[in-house]
């Protein structure tokens, strides 16, 4: 699946001189790494130790991370976040780094040899003391909300910005799409036609030409 796009583009001066006016000196030189869903990351060194910058457009992201890290223990490691803020109009994160490899990536053995440590965070994520939150579904550095209080908030995702978008407005737009009918009933050419009910099969086998009479 390609990577959503930032709005705008980041330039290429910004991560650099963030750097320097958070750490001077004691930060080495960002490196751009892969993106992310959300943000562009990189790669330095604060104090002697590895860590990661990501810059986005979305705040809040980086937020629920902050909130999350403080959950973390030894059956849930959770990268710390050490800072956060805002900067020329973008969002910002410097995050503890941890290397590894991701799931998909693995041969068959590894991913044997990773399930135990893999259940074990799952195990603990499902521990999490939820006491002080409310609701279910996407949730808020906050807390948790409802899918009634998401309908009437603004769209979280990738279409937050556009006409209609957020659960109310995907969920309008499924109601009110043509429904897909047999036999093309939707319109000749319509991507919602279904082709028609095939007859079912003769029991008898496929009809045999017969031989003409003499």
């Amino acid at each position: 699946m390609p990577t959503p796009p930032l709005p705008t583009p980041l330039p290429p001066s910004f991560a650099p001189r963030l750097v320097r006016t958070l750490y001077g000196d004691r930060a080495t030189e960002p490196r751009p790494l892969a993106s992310g869903a959300w943000s562009q990351a990189y790669a330095l060194t604060l104090d002697g130790a590895e860590v990661v910058l990501r810059v986005g457009a979305h705040g809040e992201d980086f937020a629920k991370d902050e909130a999350v890290a403080r959950l973390a223990g030894p059956g849930l490691p959770v990268p710390p976040v050490l800072a956060r803020g805002e900067a020329e109009g973008w969002a910002y994160a410097v995050s503890g780094r941890v290397r590894g490899t991701a799931l998909d990536d693995l041969s068959g053995e590894a991913v044997a040899r990773t399930l135990p440590s893999l259940l074990r965070a799952l195990d603990a994520a499902a521990r999490v003391d939820l006491a002080g939150t409310s609701g279910y579904g996407i949730w808020t550095p906050d807390g948790l909300r409802s899918a009634r209080q998401l309908a009437r908030s603004p769209a979280r995702h990738r279409d937050r910005d556009t006409p209609g978008a957020g659960v109310a407005g995907r969920a309008g737009r499924f109601r009110d799409r043509p429904r897909p009918r047999r036999g093309g009933a939707v319109g000749a050419g319509s991507p919602h036609a279904l082709p028609p009910r095939r007859p079912p099969p003769d029991p008898r086998g496929p009809a045999q030409p017969q031989r003409p009479r003499r």
